[in-house]
């Protein structure tokens, strides 16, 4: 809505609850309005009673006109007479209807803006940005974006925008868990989930959301958008002992296109599984049973416990 801040009782940084009153415009003009509606809807609906009435009176007469038609007792031109003022008057009887109807629609509408020129608060949060003062107008339409008032933040959780390489994206799932660090903590982890993947470019958003903030944390000293980091892993192979892969962690040596050394964490001409990147970084686990089928070791069942 339009108009002139007339009261604003809270501050940046005042914590809200639901409900609460954050902002009151001017409300004269829409006032104004809504009793204008109000008076031309009063006078649609006089103007309904009265064709209604005429409507009845011609319907009425037009049916004692059939009847006297039918014993010879009228002219078939007094006859059509009646039935064109009843169809007159049903007319204007069903435009009178409509006129009510959209007076009462307008009515709706001008009662709606007068309810927005007082904010409430759409849910319990904190004032992190406080835009406009008292006194200053504010404008707001159905085809602008209009003035931004306040910010009001949710202070239960966070949800962090993360960019993640198009190379570690294919191991990120949605329902994964993510630790996240703020710097306004440097020695706090806050724990979240992986809520949505975007993938745009080289780079993929991933939205991590946390289920509850940080003991302490102001919006406005969190910044969760960053980039997402891959912490030092251990290199590890499957290693098959009794139809069983387990994962065993080793050291390379040298290697070339086709062969890698291994110096440490496996014995001489012990068997480890082979494959794609993504079956034996997600698909495969520490525990599952595989079998040789056509020369390539297969999983034949997955159990918990990823490597």
């Amino acid at each position: 809505m339009s108009g002139e801040i007339v009261d604003l009782p809270v501050v940046e940084g005042q914590m809200v609850t639901k409900g609460q009153v954050l902002v009151k415009i001017r409300p004269d003009q829409y006032v104004a309005q809504l009793q204008q509606s109000e008076a031309l809807l009063q006078s649609q609906v006089g103007g309904e009673q009265l064709a209604k009435a005429n409507y009845d009176n011609s319907s009425s007469t037009y049916k004692r006109a059939e009847e006297l038609h039918k014993k010879n007792l009228m002219s078939d031109q007094d006859l059509e007479t009646a039935k064109t003022q009843y169809q007159v008057t049903k007319a204007q009887y069903e435009s009178a209807k409509a006129n009510v109807a959209q007076a009462q629609a307008q009515v709706a509408v001008n009662q709606d803006a007068l309810n927005k020129t007082v904010i409430h608060a759409p849910m319990d949060g904190i004032v992190s940005v406080l835009n406009s003062k008292l006194g200053e107008r504010v404008l707001g339409t159905s085809f602008t974006t209009g003035t931004e008032i306040m910010d009001i933040a949710d202070m239960h959780s966070l949800e962090a925008q993360v960019d993640v390489d198009e190379n570690d994206v294919i191991l990120v799932a949605v329902g994964d868990t993510a630790v996240l660090s703020v710097d306004a903590f440097p020695n706090k982890k806050i724990k979240g989930l992986v809520y949505q993947i975007a993938t745009s470019g080289t780079t993929t958003g991933v939205t991590i959301r946390t289920p509850k903030m940080p003991e302490g944390a102001k919006p406005e000293n969190i910044n969760m958008k960053g980039q997402a980091t891959r912490e030092k892993a251990q290199e590890v192979v499957f290693a098959v002992k009794n139809g069983v892969a387990h994962t065993a962690v080793v050291k390379r040596g040298i290697s070339d296109d086709n062969y890698v050394e291994i110096t440490s964490g496996l014995d001489a001409g012990q068997e480890v599984v082979s494959g794609s990147f993504v079956a034996i970084s997600r698909e495969l686990n520490d525990g599952s049973k595989v079998r040789v089928e056509n020369n390539k070791m297969v999983a034949t069942q997955a159990v918990g416990g990823g490597s």
